[in-house]
């Protein structure tokens, strides 16, 4: 297995381990612009996971989608638990701010929350539930921090990827 599928399993482990023995198939083709045709998901146990929501999936979608951002803020980040300790402060403060932009000056971390609302809502979106979806999208920046060379990698797949 190599570190993008490796990667791509271990971020199942954290949010989705119920799909953690198909995760590095699901990579294949999600890159192979298999993601939509329900007939090329595998099929477990008689249940065809075309039909079921894949949580892997659409964190693969949700970081395709965002892959310019997220690259910009491995960039940035430091220790994985640091930078989401970060992030999850500066969100705080914009919440409870009526002007944003005085709560919170030229924080070059700001952009960041606009990929953690982007992860959150393309889950809840797709059924996951709207209090499990901050936890998953936190989770899977966390991970994607704590190996920001085998996360550009992925990135650079998925940018790539067909479809």
């Amino acid at each position: 297995m190599d570190a993008i599928h490796d990667l791509v399993q271990r971020l199942s482990e954290r949010v989705a381990p119920d799909e953690v023995e198909i995760a590095p198939d699901l990579l294949d083709g999600f890159l192979a612009g298999e993601r939509n045709d329900p007939a090329a998901a595998p099929v477990l146990g008689g249940f065809d996971a075309g039909s079921a929501l894949s949580v892997v999936l659409e964190l693969l979608g949700a970081l395709r989608a965002n892959a310019g951002a997220i690259s910009g803020l491995l960039t940035l980040a430091g220790t994985a638990v640091a930078t989401m300790d970060k992030l999850l402060d500066l969100r705080d403060r914009l919440r409870r701010s009526r002007d944003p932009a005085e709560a919170v000056p030229d924080d070059p971390l700001r952009g960041a929350l606009d990929v953690l609302d982007a992860l959150e809502k393309r889950l809840t979106a797709a059924g996951v539930p709207a209090d499990q979806a901050p936890r998953l999208g936190r989770v899977t920046l966390q991970t994607l921090l704590e190996r920001p060379d085998d996360s550009r990698r992925l990135l650079a797949a998925l940018a790539a990827a067909k479809g």
